[in-house]
């Protein structure tokens, strides 16, 4: 809890507003065999935060089987709490429950109450060609296409060459 308030302090003292597009995001992660109870614990320590880390808390679907999805987060948080769901469509490879991307993304962008945000990364995996790396993790850069499927969505890549992978997969798009 104490990582969430320094980052609720630190963005008030940036003076951006107290809304989840200026979003804290995290992942519940483990629920030691036992989700409810995860999920209660978590509205329980939720209602303990300051109203500058409550106000800008979303949560994202994890990539591992065993964790949590999309629909799995809106159930036991979102409908609880309203907290808005961010979609990582690498994570949802992992965790589909049988929802297609589009179904997945659109479930979780309903959440929110303004722009929604969603997170776009592709497994380095598939760049190098090297059955030894872990499907989840991320690649430099990303190839796409990236779709928001008319929700509005702003996307944040997530990649290891960070601003350069957005420089030269919006060059890419723009040349397309």
């Amino acid at each position: 809890m104490i990582d969430l308030e320094n980052h609720g302090t630190i963005l008030d003292a940036m003076g951006l507003p107290r809304t989840p597009y200026n979003a804290i995001n995290i992942h519940i992660g483990a629920h030691y065999g036992d989700k409810e109870a995860t999920s209660e614990r978590f509205c329980e320590h939720f209602r303990r935060l300051s109203p500058a880390v409550r106000k800008r808390l979303t949560v994202e679907n994890d990539d591992t089987e065993s964790l949590w999805s999309i629909p799995e987060l809106v159930d036991a948080i979102y409908d609880r709490l309203e907290i808005p769901i961010t979609y990582d469509a690498l994570h949802h490879q992992f965790t589909s429950r049988g929802l297609t991307f589009r179904e997945a993304l659109t479930r979780a962008t309903e959440t929110w109450e303004t722009t929604p945000i969603i997170h776009y990364s592709e497994s380095r995996r598939l760049h190098e060609a090297d059955p030894s790396i872990r499907p989840q993790n991320h690649s430099d850069y990303v190839i796409g296409p990236i779709h928001t499927y008319g929700t509005g969505a702003d996307v944040m890549i997530e990649a290891k060459q960070k601003e350069l992978a957005v420089l030269r997969y919006q060059n890419t798009t723009q040349s397309a």
